[in-house]
């Protein structure tokens, strides 16, 4: 029974989603300074992406965090002590997926963080074909049972599925976990020397904050694009809109 008397919204009155077309094997560097001269943190937010939301490609890269943002720690914070704040996860924006390393540090440059970042990931292809069969498995089934736990609350239950109003992939956690299941470590691996190991088709955003303490050093790369307004890069690029349908796949996809 339709208490509300609901009904779909026209196709004329849909807002799609926008995305920016980035170019392929580029990196796009952010700079800033902190505006605080006693501030003696700094800060890299490295972004690696991975591309806009597919069912199959997703569930890869929530199993590659599931299995290394824990070896990601390790590594950066505890063996190397680059910052305090150190985390590996997954960002998922304006339904694209990207790879993201986070670290504040008060006692390296950004430049030195960023060099890290990009060391550690570049280990992981060895990390992941040394991997047990055991610990893979483990992890998998860790990460199937996440995404099969049921809502502990309205409120949690609301907030999930307002994700997905404007994909209507209210089935997604299911759907991901059934894949999930037929993974083996020779997918994980292929899924990593696909979207994250750093080659010329790879495309990184690389945010970083400078201090008193650390300023800027100039680079020149001719595959580095440095973003000084972040407004007018936004209208200067390349955009394509997607409209979803209610069978979760883009109904139109327009670039202007």
């Amino acid at each position: 029974m339709n208490l509300t008397k609901a009904k779909p919204i026209p196709k004329e009155l849909e807002v799609p989603i926008v995305h920016l077309v980035l170019e392929q094997g580029k990196r796009y560097y952010v700079h800033r300074t902190a505006t605080n001269e006693d501030e003696v943190n700094v800060a890299v937010d490295y972004l690696t992406l991975v591309g806009p939301y597919e069912s199959r490609r997703n569930s890869h890269l929530d199993l590659f965090v599931q299995c290394f943002n824990t070896a990601a720690y390790h590594q950066l914070r505890t063996q190397e002590q680059l910052g305090y704040i150190v985390y590996a996860c997954k960002k998922f924006s304006n339904d694209i997926a990207f790879l993201r390393v986070l670290i504040q540090s008060e006692a390296y440059s950004p430049d030195h963080v960023e060099e890290r970042i990009k060391l550690w990931l570049a280990s992981v292809e060895t990390q992941v074909e040394e991997m047990t069969d055991e610990d893979f498995d483990e992890s998998k089934e860790a990460l199937i049972q996440s995404k099969l736990e049921k809502f502990k609350s309205l409120a949690e239950q609301f907030s999930s599925w307002a994700d997905e109003i404007r994909t209507h992939r209210f089935d997604r956690w299911a759907v991901e976990a059934k894949l999930l299941k037929e993974m083996t470590k020779k997918d994980l691996i292929e899924f990593y020397r696909t979207y994250l190991k750093e080659s010329i088709n790879s495309t990184t955003f690389i945010f970083k904050l400078y201090s008193n303490k650390f300023p800027q050093q100039a680079t020149e790369n001719d595959n580095v694009i440095s973003i000084t307004n972040v407004q007018e890069f936004q209208s200067a690029a390349q955009k394509h809109a997607v409209f979803y349908s209610p069978s979760n796949e883009p109904r139109k996809d327009l670039r202007f």
